[in-house]
């Protein structure tokens, strides 16, 4: 499946068609003595990403298959037999032997093939620094209460399910490590314990962990630092901050200071605080000029021209790499368009079925892995031709790829 814009997607994606089968072979869907066991594991694949990659729901891209087929059928003849497509109640059928555990378990273990072949193929996703990072994926038909929360409105609904993830930050390309889909009301704090400790274990904690403001409250901080790791994350600027950005700007206070935060039930965690200016061209605050007070107004100019980040490194090791951070940090935003990657290639569902549903979100996560490495390779292969595999030609080779043969579970 050769394109003018970009490298040979199908010869890229044949692999990557196996590897999406033998996910699906693994999890004992479209197999088995049903109804519609005919369909293998290749087919619920094939239906699942090009759902995704028509951003529509499991059920239309059945039905367009469906349609597909017989119309390919009828230009061959009344003789010919309509290519393999799922049945239209595959959805509900096939899935129903899966367990919700079965599916994380799997889909994560599948990740960290992904995270191997990278590492086979010369690209270099690292476990050096990562980032954790939560995102709500729209959930659509009948809310179920123990899965769901409120959310802002997505795609019509009001309700999402909620899932971290940790995402390894490499030199030359980034890459999911872990994910992880958290019931209703767990805390951030119990979150990144859970997806911390699955990292631990499976080999693939990053030494440094670059976390969003979201993560700044005693709870979080001492959950980062639990498996031995570093962390950085924004500091927010509350009143005391605020006085000793001042005190440093005039010169009473070090860079790179102690502080102790106090959290609920009367715990505590002391870590590093360091004040960074901001580069020259972006030292114009927002506040400048306007309010009261003798530094120009609002925060003041002194405020506005700082940075503050939290870290449990030891100040005099901070305070040494104090340079380097904010660039460091900038890295973190890679998970951010990672998540936008994955969103664009998954499809809906309006099935209760909450196996489907982590289906639908875990499947486009193992795309991504895979066609960041893709990527990679392509762009080793083609330096300098500006010719770039984008997300949605990759998985477009993969249904193509899914059917043109058929997927042998025992390879």
């Amino acid at each position: 499946m050769a394109t003018p814009n970009g490298p040979d997607t199908q010869q890229i994606s044949r692999p990557a068609a196996k590897f999406m089968g033998k996910l699906f072979g693994d999890l004992g869907i479209g197999t088995g003595k049903r109804h519609n066991a005919v369909y293998g594991p290749a087919d619920f694949a094939r239906v699942v990403m090009k759902a995704g990659l028509e951003k529509s729901s499991i059920e239309a891209a059945t039905r367009s298959m469906r349609r597909a087929a017989e119309a390919a059928a009828e230009e061959c003849g009344s003789g010919a037999k309509p290519k393999r497509v799922p049945n239209s109640d595959l959805t509900r059928s096939s899935i129903r032997v899966v367990g919700e555990g079965k599916v994380a378990g799997c889909c994560n273990k599948k990740l960290g093939s992904t995270v191997r072949a990278a590492g086979r193929s010369g690209m270099k996703p690292g476990v050096a620094k990562g980032a954790i990072d939560i995102t709500d994926y729209g959930y659509h038909g009948e809310k179920l209460e123990e899965h769901t929360r409120d959310s802002r409105p997505r795609g019509g609904t009001s309700t999402a399910i909620s899932y971290a993830l940790l995402h390894g930050i490499g030199e030359d390309a980034n890459i999911m490590l872990k994910v992880k889909q958290f019931p209703r009301g767990c805390k951030l704090e119990g979150i990144m314990l859970a997806i911390l400790a699955a990292a631990a274990r499976a080999g693939v904690l990053p030494e440094l962990l670059l976390l969003d403001r979201g993560f700044c409250n005693v709870g979080c901080m001492l959950a980062a630092g639990l498996q031995g790791n570093r962390w950085i994350m924004p500091m927010l600027k509350n009143a005391r901050v605020k006085r000793l950005i001042r005190e440093h700007d005039e010169g009473k206070l070090p860079r790179a200071v102690e502080y102790t935060m106090l959290g609920a039930g009367g715990r505590s965690v002391t870590f590093t605080l360091l004040i960074v200016k901001k580069a020259a061209n972006k030292g114009k605050g927002k506040g400048k000029g306007k309010g009261k007070g003798k530094d120009g107004g609002g925060d003041g100019d002194a405020v506005s021209r700082y940075v503050v980040f939290a870290t449990n490194m030891r100040v005099e090791d901070a305070d040494a790499a104090i340079e380097s951070i904010p660039e460091e940090y900038r890295k973190r935003w890679g998970i951010e368009t990672g998540i936008k990657v994955v969103k664009g290639i998954t499809g809906i569902t309006t099935s209760n079925s909450i196996v489907l549903r982590l289906l639908l979100f875990f499947v486009p996560l193992l795309a991504y892995n895979l066609w960041r490495i893709a990527r990679f390779a392509a762009d080793a292969a083609d330096r300098g031709s500006g010719r770039k595999l984008t997300a949605s030609m990759f998985v477009g080779g993969i249904v193509e790829a899914l059917g043109s043969f058929v997927i042998d579970r025992g390879k």
